[in-house]
Formats: C-alpha cells, sequence, structure tokens
C-alpha cells in the first residue's frame, strides 16, 4: 500500500466532500423541477419537501 501525504489526503478529503455537495445541491434542484412540473415520481409520497436550499460554501 502506498503512503499518502497528509496534504494530498486532506486536499482528497476536501474534493470529496465538495463534490458530494454539489451532487445533493443538484439532486435538491431536480426534486424541486420535477415538483413544480407536476410531474409525478413514485416517491412523491414517501420524500418530504425540502425545508431550505443549504449554501455549500456557508
Amino acid at each position: 500500500m502506498r503512503k499518502c501525504s497528509y496534504e494530498s489526503r486532506e486536499c482528497r478529503a476536501e474534493l470529496d466532500l465538495q463534490i458530494s455537495l454539489l451532487n445533493e445541491q443538484e439532486t435538491t434542484r431536480l426534486i424541486e423541477l420535477t415538483g413544480r412540473l407536476k410531474v409525478p415520481t413514485p416517491a412523491d409520497d414517501e420524500l418530504p419537501q425540502p425545508a431550505q436550499n443549504v449554501d455549500p460554501q456557508g
């Protein structure tokens, strides 16, 4: 197993976090869009509507 420097692990963790936050934000936008377009989905009765957007930079 190759040893990673602390800085590269920290950088990778930061990138993973940013990617996860962007993915969550895009998923939320898609859910909101399907709601505005009145597109029925199987999850309509299972998932609560998002209460608010979360700023990944904040």
